[in-house]
């Protein structure tokens, strides 16, 4: 049935960008590989490769972060979370973004 064969399509290929979004909120790299940023057929290149442009604006950060980390004991857990929670909304919201043309597509088509 094609509705079941498109349906476990976007599952996979929804559940393969979700996980390149947590790998990117995370910062694991290990788990990157596996992926190659680039979801696991190749057809989500258009959402990761829009995540990967946070990551490497992000990574541009590394190098201050990296520094900053002895400063990390003089922050309060609140500032750490407040940091926290700004990647997580950025992130949230472009992977978001990248889901919307996605479903309203799928709307249209059935």
């Amino acid at each position: 049935n094609y509705m079941d064969y498109l349906s476990r399509l976007y599952e996979r290929e929804i559940k393969d960008f979700f996980e390149v979004a947590k790998i990117k909120m995370t910062g694991t790299t290990k788990e990157s590989k596996k992926f190659g940023l680039h979801g696991s057929s190749g057809k989500l290149t258009g959402s990761t490769s829009s995540l990967n442009k946070l990551s490497v604006q992000s990574s541009g950060n590394r190098r201050s972060q990296s520094s900053s980390l002895l400063d990390m004991g003089n922050m309060s857990a609140s500032d750490l979370d407040v940091a926290d929670r700004t990647k997580f909304d950025k992130i949230f919201e472009q992977v978001l973004s990248e889901l919307e043309p996605l479903c309203l597509a799928e709307q249209d088509f059935i």
